[in-house]
Protein backbone atom coordinates (compact mmCIF):
# COMPACT_ATOMS: atom_id res chain seq x y z
CA UNK A 1 0.00 0.00 0.00
CA UNK A 2 1.06 3.16 -0.98
CA UNK A 3 -0.04 7.07 0.07
CA UNK A 4 2.15 10.35 0.15
CA UNK A 5 5.41 8.59 -0.41
CA UNK A 6 5.39 6.23 2.30
CA UNK A 7 5.06 2.66 1.32
CA UNK A 8 3.99 -0.47 3.62
CA UNK A 9 4.15 -3.90 3.35
CA UNK A 10 2.10 -6.23 5.25
CA UNK A 11 0.93 -10.10 5.72
CA UNK A 12 -2.45 -11.29 7.12
CA UNK A 13 -3.24 -12.82 10.18
CA UNK A 14 -5.64 -15.65 10.76
CA UNK A 15 -8.59 -13.42 11.72
CA UNK A 16 -7.64 -10.79 8.18
CA UNK A 17 -6.28 -8.32 10.33
CA UNK A 18 -2.58 -6.45 9.00
CA UNK A 19 1.10 -7.17 10.17
CA UNK A 20 3.18 -4.58 9.03
CA UNK A 21 6.39 -6.34 7.73
CA UNK A 22 7.77 -3.59 6.36
CA UNK A 23 8.32 0.24 5.49
CA UNK A 24 9.73 2.46 2.93
CA UNK A 25 9.70 5.87 2.94
CA UNK A 26 11.77 9.36 4.20
CA UNK A 27 9.18 10.51 6.78
CA UNK A 28 10.47 12.25 9.77
CA UNK A 29 6.98 12.34 11.56
CA UNK A 30 5.11 9.06 10.64
CA UNK A 31 1.58 8.15 12.20
CA UNK A 32 1.30 4.66 11.22
CA UNK A 33 -1.95 4.13 10.24
CA UNK A 34 -5.17 1.82 11.47
CA UNK A 35 -5.92 0.12 8.29
CA UNK A 36 -4.57 -0.67 5.32
CA UNK A 37 -6.33 -1.25 2.43
CA UNK A 38 -9.78 -1.52 4.27
CA UNK A 39 -7.98 -4.08 6.30
CA UNK A 40 -7.46 -3.39 10.53
CA UNK A 41 -3.40 -2.62 11.43
CA UNK A 42 -3.17 -5.06 14.40
CA UNK A 43 0.67 -5.82 14.30
CA UNK A 44 4.12 -4.36 14.09
CA UNK A 45 6.37 -7.08 12.97
CA UNK A 46 9.90 -8.00 13.17
CA UNK A 47 12.11 -5.31 11.54
CA UNK A 48 9.06 -3.75 9.73
CA UNK A 49 11.44 -0.22 10.56
CA UNK A 50 14.22 -1.30 9.67
CA UNK A 51 17.41 1.26 8.75
CA UNK A 52 14.62 4.02 8.48
CA UNK A 53 17.43 6.69 8.13
CA UNK A 54 15.13 9.90 8.45
CA UNK A 55 12.45 8.44 11.32
CA UNK A 56 12.45 10.45 14.25
CA UNK A 57 8.74 10.10 15.61
CA UNK A 58 6.33 7.47 15.43
CA UNK A 59 2.39 7.21 16.38
CA UNK A 60 1.20 4.11 16.54
CA UNK A 61 -2.82 4.26 15.16
CA UNK A 62 -5.75 3.06 18.24
CA UNK A 63 -6.09 -0.72 17.26
CA UNK A 64 -2.90 -1.82 16.89
CA UNK A 65 -2.75 -4.59 19.80
CA UNK A 66 1.13 -5.99 19.27
CA UNK A 67 5.00 -4.37 18.55
CA UNK A 68 7.36 -7.29 18.27
CA UNK A 69 11.02 -7.87 19.01
CA UNK A 70 13.01 -5.75 17.15
CA UNK A 71 10.55 -3.63 15.30
CA UNK A 72 12.62 -0.34 15.15
CA UNK A 73 15.92 -2.03 14.61
CA UNK A 74 18.79 1.02 13.43
CA UNK A 75 16.92 3.81 12.92
CA UNK A 76 19.50 6.44 14.39
CA UNK A 77 17.29 9.58 14.36
CA UNK A 78 14.38 7.50 16.07
CA UNK A 79 13.77 9.72 19.21
CA UNK A 80 10.10 8.67 20.35
CA UNK A 81 7.18 6.01 19.57
CA UNK A 82 4.08 6.87 20.76
CA UNK A 83 1.91 3.75 22.08
CA UNK A 84 -2.09 3.87 21.50
CA UNK A 85 -4.19 2.82 24.34
CA UNK A 86 -5.08 -0.43 22.47
CA UNK A 87 -1.88 -1.88 22.76
CA UNK A 88 -1.98 -5.62 24.84
CA UNK A 89 1.16 -7.26 24.54
CA UNK A 90 4.88 -6.54 25.67
CA UNK A 91 6.50 -4.01 23.54
CA UNK A 92 10.07 -5.14 25.77
CA UNK A 93 13.06 -5.17 22.77
CA UNK A 94 10.82 -3.48 20.06
CA UNK A 95 13.28 -0.64 19.27
CA UNK A 96 16.62 -1.84 19.34
CA UNK A 97 20.11 -0.32 18.34
CA UNK A 98 18.55 3.37 17.98
CA UNK A 99 21.02 5.43 19.66
CA UNK A 100 19.16 8.47 20.14
CA UNK A 101 15.84 6.64 21.20
CA UNK A 102 14.40 9.15 24.61
CA UNK A 103 11.34 6.78 24.67
CA UNK A 104 7.66 5.97 24.14
CA UNK A 105 5.02 8.45 25.15
CA UNK A 106 2.29 7.27 26.61
CA UNK A 107 -1.59 8.67 27.50
CA UNK A 108 -2.74 8.76 30.51
CA UNK A 109 -6.15 6.68 29.79
CA UNK A 110 -3.76 4.04 28.98
CA UNK A 111 -4.26 1.07 31.74
CA UNK A 112 -1.38 -0.87 30.94
CA UNK A 113 0.92 0.60 30.44
CA UNK A 114 2.90 4.40 31.57
CA UNK A 115 5.95 6.83 30.77
CA UNK A 116 8.07 7.85 33.19
CA UNK A 117 10.66 10.16 31.88
CA UNK A 118 10.69 8.20 28.52
CA UNK A 119 11.15 4.47 30.77
CA UNK A 120 8.45 2.48 29.61
CA UNK A 121 6.77 0.49 32.97
CA UNK A 122 3.73 -2.03 32.40
CA UNK A 123 1.68 -0.90 35.00
CA UNK A 124 -0.31 -4.38 35.91
CA UNK A 125 2.86 -5.79 36.43
CA UNK A 126 4.73 -3.51 38.21
CA UNK A 127 7.89 -4.08 35.52
CA UNK A 128 10.06 -2.03 33.93
CA UNK A 129 9.89 -2.88 30.52
CA UNK A 130 12.46 -0.56 28.67
CA UNK A 131 15.30 1.49 29.34
CA UNK A 132 15.61 3.96 25.85
CA UNK A 133 19.11 4.37 24.73
CA UNK A 134 19.08 7.85 23.86
CA UNK A 135 18.70 8.64 27.49
CA UNK A 136 22.38 9.42 29.09
CA UNK A 137 22.11 10.17 32.92
CA UNK A 138 24.93 8.26 34.22
CA UNK A 139 23.03 7.23 36.92
CA UNK A 140 19.55 5.93 37.80
CA UNK A 141 17.18 4.43 40.75
CA UNK A 142 14.38 2.24 39.48
CA UNK A 143 11.27 3.57 40.73
CA UNK A 144 9.73 1.91 44.29
CA UNK A 145 7.01 -0.17 43.37
CA UNK A 146 8.74 -1.73 40.81
CA UNK A 147 8.72 -5.59 41.32
CA UNK A 148 10.14 -6.78 38.03
CA UNK A 149 12.89 -5.86 35.50
CA UNK A 150 12.01 -7.20 32.12
CA UNK A 151 13.89 -9.47 29.28
CA UNK A 152 16.86 -6.85 27.57
CA UNK A 153 15.43 -3.78 29.92
CA UNK A 154 18.42 -1.54 30.03
CA UNK A 155 20.08 -4.19 27.53
CA UNK A 156 23.13 -2.66 25.35
CA UNK A 157 22.89 1.34 27.02
CA UNK A 158 25.91 2.70 26.04
CA UNK A 159 26.04 5.44 29.36
CA UNK A 160 24.51 3.82 32.47
CA UNK A 161 27.32 3.57 35.23
CA UNK A 162 25.38 2.53 38.08
CA UNK A 163 21.87 1.14 38.90
CA UNK A 164 19.95 0.92 42.25
CA UNK A 165 17.36 -1.33 42.21
CA UNK A 166 14.27 -1.10 45.02
CA UNK A 167 13.56 -2.72 47.91
CA UNK A 168 10.15 -5.12 46.75
CA UNK A 169 11.91 -5.95 43.37
CA UNK A 170 11.80 -9.69 43.41
CA UNK A 171 13.03 -10.39 39.69
CA UNK A 172 15.23 -9.60 37.28
CA UNK A 173 14.78 -10.89 33.58
CA UNK A 174 17.40 -12.47 30.95
CA UNK A 175 19.54 -10.43 29.79
CA UNK A 176 18.40 -7.22 31.51
CA UNK A 177 21.32 -5.42 31.40
CA UNK A 178 23.49 -7.24 29.10
CA UNK A 179 26.31 -5.90 27.23
CA UNK A 180 26.34 -2.44 29.13
CA UNK A 181 29.52 -1.80 28.70
CA UNK A 182 29.87 1.14 31.18
CA UNK A 183 28.26 -0.67 33.97
CA UNK A 184 29.94 -0.21 37.10
CA UNK A 185 27.68 -0.88 39.84
CA UNK A 186 24.31 -2.45 40.77
CA UNK A 187 22.67 -2.14 44.06
CA UNK A 188 20.34 -5.32 43.98
CA UNK A 189 17.65 -5.11 46.68
CA UNK A 190 17.31 -7.65 49.94
CA UNK A 191 14.27 -8.79 47.89
CA UNK A 192 15.47 -10.51 44.90
CA UNK A 193 14.68 -13.66 44.21
CA UNK A 194 15.48 -14.82 40.46
CA UNK A 195 18.58 -13.06 38.72
CA UNK A 196 18.04 -14.40 34.63
CA UNK A 197 20.35 -15.71 32.28
CA UNK A 198 22.79 -13.63 30.92
CA UNK A 199 21.31 -10.91 33.06
CA UNK A 200 24.27 -9.39 33.13
CA UNK A 201 26.26 -10.84 30.76
CA UNK A 202 29.14 -8.76 28.79
CA UNK A 203 29.50 -6.06 31.37
CA UNK A 204 32.65 -5.64 31.23
CA UNK A 205 33.14 -2.67 33.60
CA UNK A 206 31.15 -4.34 36.28
CA UNK A 207 33.29 -3.90 39.27
CA UNK A 208 31.71 -5.73 42.45
CA UNK A 209 28.28 -7.40 43.41
CA UNK A 210 26.69 -8.05 46.81
CA UNK A 211 24.11 -10.78 46.18
CA UNK A 212 20.83 -10.98 48.98
CA UNK A 213 20.88 -14.03 50.89
CA UNK A 214 17.08 -14.41 49.20
CA UNK A 215 18.58 -15.01 46.15
CA UNK A 216 17.36 -18.29 45.09
CA UNK A 217 17.68 -19.25 41.21
CA UNK A 218 20.97 -17.32 39.32
CA UNK A 219 20.46 -18.20 35.47
CA UNK A 220 22.51 -19.76 32.41
CA UNK A 221 25.90 -17.51 31.80
CA UNK A 222 24.08 -14.63 34.46
CA UNK A 223 27.45 -13.42 34.88
CA UNK A 224 29.46 -14.74 31.75
CA UNK A 225 32.16 -12.03 30.06
CA UNK A 226 32.15 -9.95 32.90
CA UNK A 227 35.94 -9.07 32.80
CA UNK A 228 36.00 -6.73 35.63
CA UNK A 229 33.98 -8.81 38.37
CA UNK A 230 36.83 -7.69 41.28
CA UNK A 231 34.46 -8.82 44.09
CA UNK A 232 31.39 -11.00 44.63
CA UNK A 233 29.95 -11.55 48.00
CA UNK A 234 28.87 -11.79 50.85
CA UNK A 235 30.62 -14.73 52.09
CA UNK A 236 28.23 -17.28 52.94
CA UNK A 237 24.80 -18.95 51.56
CA UNK A 238 21.91 -17.43 50.03
CA UNK A 239 18.59 -19.26 49.18
CA UNK A 240 20.11 -20.54 45.82
CA UNK A 241 24.16 -19.93 46.14
CA UNK A 242 27.70 -19.88 48.09
CA UNK A 243 30.53 -17.52 47.79
CA UNK A 244 33.26 -18.92 49.45
CA UNK A 245 36.51 -16.86 49.33
CA UNK A 246 35.28 -14.59 46.77
CA UNK A 247 33.80 -17.53 44.46
CA UNK A 248 30.55 -17.76 43.84
CA UNK A 249 28.70 -21.28 43.32
CA UNK A 250 25.41 -22.81 43.61
CA UNK A 251 23.79 -24.16 46.99
CA UNK A 252 25.00 -27.24 47.21
CA UNK A 253 28.58 -26.22 45.92
CA UNK A 254 28.52 -28.55 42.92
CA UNK A 255 28.39 -26.32 40.59
CA UNK A 256 31.29 -23.12 40.14
CA UNK A 257 29.19 -20.04 38.94
CA UNK A 258 31.88 -17.32 38.68
CA UNK A 259 35.30 -16.88 39.64
CA UNK A 260 36.38 -13.30 40.28
CA UNK A 261 38.62 -10.96 38.56
CA UNK A 262 41.04 -10.61 41.58
CA UNK A 263 44.18 -10.79 40.26
CA UNK A 264 44.81 -14.32 41.71
CA UNK A 265 47.01 -16.35 39.92
CA UNK A 266 46.31 -20.13 40.96
CA UNK A 267 43.29 -21.84 41.80
CA UNK A 268 41.92 -25.27 42.61
CA UNK A 269 38.95 -26.18 42.44
CA UNK A 270 37.52 -27.45 45.62
CA UNK A 271 36.41 -31.46 45.38
CA UNK A 272 33.08 -32.37 44.88
CA UNK A 273 32.41 -29.67 41.74
CA UNK A 274 30.96 -31.40 39.22
CA UNK A 275 30.37 -28.85 37.03
CA UNK A 276 31.83 -25.29 35.58
CA UNK A 277 29.33 -23.24 34.64
CA UNK A 278 29.09 -21.46 31.19
CA UNK A 279 32.17 -18.32 31.60
CA UNK A 280 32.69 -19.33 34.99
CA UNK A 281 36.31 -18.01 34.61
CA UNK A 282 36.29 -15.72 31.63
CA UNK A 283 38.73 -13.32 31.34
CA UNK A 284 40.30 -14.17 34.27
CA UNK A 285 43.93 -13.34 32.74
CA UNK A 286 46.15 -13.09 35.91
CA UNK A 287 45.20 -17.38 36.53
CA UNK A 288 48.13 -19.00 35.12
CA UNK A 289 46.89 -22.41 36.88
CA UNK A 290 44.09 -23.73 37.28
CA UNK A 291 44.01 -27.56 38.85
CA UNK A 292 40.27 -29.75 38.00
CA UNK A 293 39.27 -31.69 40.65
CA UNK A 294 38.51 -35.77 40.31
CA UNK A 295 34.90 -35.30 40.82
CA UNK A 296 34.52 -32.71 37.65
CA UNK A 297 32.30 -34.09 34.89
CA UNK A 298 30.82 -31.28 32.83
CA UNK A 299 32.37 -28.01 31.28
CA UNK A 300 30.57 -25.37 29.70
CA UNK A 301 31.04 -23.43 26.86
CA UNK A 302 33.21 -20.53 27.68
CA UNK A 303 34.10 -21.68 30.40
CA UNK A 304 37.57 -20.47 30.75
CA UNK A 305 37.65 -18.19 27.54
CA UNK A 306 40.16 -15.48 28.07
CA UNK A 307 42.65 -16.91 30.46
CA UNK A 308 45.47 -15.47 28.55
CA UNK A 309 48.02 -16.14 31.13
CA UNK A 310 47.03 -19.86 31.72
CA UNK A 311 49.78 -22.42 30.37
CA UNK A 312 48.38 -25.52 31.09
CA UNK A 313 45.09 -27.81 32.24
CA UNK A 314 44.85 -31.48 33.33
CA UNK A 315 41.19 -32.41 32.77
CA UNK A 316 40.08 -35.13 34.79
CA UNK A 317 38.47 -38.36 33.69
CA UNK A 318 35.07 -38.61 33.54
CA UNK A 319 34.78 -35.53 31.66
CA UNK A 320 32.89 -36.13 28.36
CA UNK A 321 33.36 -33.14 26.36
CA UNK A 322 35.21 -29.72 25.76
CA UNK A 323 32.50 -27.18 25.14
CA UNK A 324 32.40 -24.67 22.57
CA UNK A 325 34.47 -21.96 22.61
CA UNK A 326 35.91 -23.68 26.53
CA UNK A 327 39.32 -21.97 25.59
CA UNK A 328 38.73 -19.70 23.39
CA UNK A 329 41.45 -17.04 22.86
CA UNK A 330 43.66 -18.74 25.72
CA UNK A 331 46.74 -17.15 24.19
CA UNK A 332 49.58 -18.78 26.89
CA UNK A 333 48.13 -22.27 26.66
CA UNK A 334 50.69 -24.85 25.40
CA UNK A 335 49.72 -28.19 27.52
CA UNK A 336 46.27 -29.57 27.58
CA UNK A 337 45.83 -33.32 29.46
CA UNK A 338 42.44 -34.44 28.11
CA UNK A 339 41.01 -38.38 29.80
CA UNK A 340 39.98 -41.39 27.83
CA UNK A 341 36.48 -41.03 28.95
CA UNK A 342 36.74 -37.20 26.20
CA UNK A 343 33.90 -37.79 23.40
CA UNK A 344 33.93 -34.52 22.19
CA UNK A 345 35.94 -31.70 21.26
CA UNK A 346 33.59 -28.27 20.33
CA UNK A 347 33.13 -25.86 18.01
CA UNK A 348 36.17 -23.13 18.50
CA UNK A 349 37.54 -24.56 21.29
CA UNK A 350 40.82 -23.85 21.03
CA UNK A 351 40.55 -20.96 18.80
CA UNK A 352 43.47 -18.59 19.42
CA UNK A 353 45.33 -20.57 21.68
CA UNK A 354 48.59 -19.54 19.64
CA UNK A 355 50.94 -21.45 21.94
CA UNK A 356 48.81 -24.75 21.71
CA UNK A 357 51.14 -27.07 19.27
CA UNK A 358 49.48 -30.30 19.64
CA UNK A 359 46.61 -32.03 21.35
CA UNK A 360 46.16 -35.60 21.81
CA UNK A 361 42.58 -37.12 22.09
CA UNK A 362 41.23 -40.62 22.48
CA UNK A 363 40.52 -42.85 19.18
CA UNK A 364 36.58 -42.01 19.59
CA UNK A 365 36.73 -38.73 19.95
CA UNK A 366 34.83 -36.26 17.57
CA UNK A 367 36.35 -33.05 17.13
CA UNK A 368 34.79 -30.24 15.33
CA UNK A 369 36.44 -28.93 11.74
CA UNK A 370 36.82 -25.52 13.41
CA UNK A 371 37.57 -26.54 16.83
CA UNK A 372 41.46 -25.10 16.37
CA UNK A 373 42.53 -21.88 14.55
CA UNK A 374 40.59 -18.63 14.29
CA UNK A 375 39.05 -16.13 11.90
CA UNK A 376 41.62 -15.78 8.57
CA UNK A 377 41.29 -11.88 8.77
CA UNK A 378 42.10 -11.67 12.24
CA UNK A 379 44.77 -14.05 11.97
CA UNK A 380 45.96 -12.08 9.02
CA UNK A 381 45.85 -8.81 10.82
CA UNK A 382 47.62 -10.01 13.29
CA UNK A 383 50.57 -11.84 11.57
CA UNK A 384 50.24 -15.03 13.77
CA UNK A 385 49.22 -18.74 13.34
CA UNK A 386 47.14 -20.54 15.10
CA UNK A 387 48.11 -24.23 14.08
CA UNK A 388 47.72 -27.50 16.15
CA UNK A 389 48.38 -30.98 15.20
CA UNK A 390 45.81 -33.24 16.36
CA UNK A 391 46.93 -36.72 17.43
CA UNK A 392 44.93 -39.42 18.26
CA UNK A 393 45.63 -41.59 21.07
CA UNK A 394 45.79 -45.58 20.65
CA UNK A 395 45.90 -46.90 24.25
CA UNK A 396 44.41 -45.48 27.60
CA UNK A 397 47.15 -43.52 30.12
CA UNK A 398 46.31 -42.34 33.82
CA UNK A 399 45.19 -38.52 34.08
Amino acid sequence: MTEQNVSYTYELNGDKSVRITGYTGDAVLLTVPAELDGRKVADIGMFAFHGCANLRHVVLSEGIVTVYVNAFYDCPALESVRLPDTIENSVNNSVRACPNFQGFQVSETNTQFHSRGGVLFNTELGQLCDYPAGLEDAEYRVPDGTSQIALGAFAEHPHLRKVILPEGLTRIGDAAFRDCASLQEVVLPSTLEQLGAQAFAGCGALERLQLPAALGEIGQNALSSCWSLGEIGPEGQGAGFAVRDGVLYDREMTTLLRFPVDGRVGFAVPEGVTRIAAGAFSGCGDLAEIRLPKSLRVIEGSAFSHCSMLDGIVIPEGVEAVAPAAFLGCTNLARVTVPDSLRQVGSRAFWYCFSLTALEVPAAAEVAPDAFGGDEDVLREIGLDCVTELRRRSRKQTV
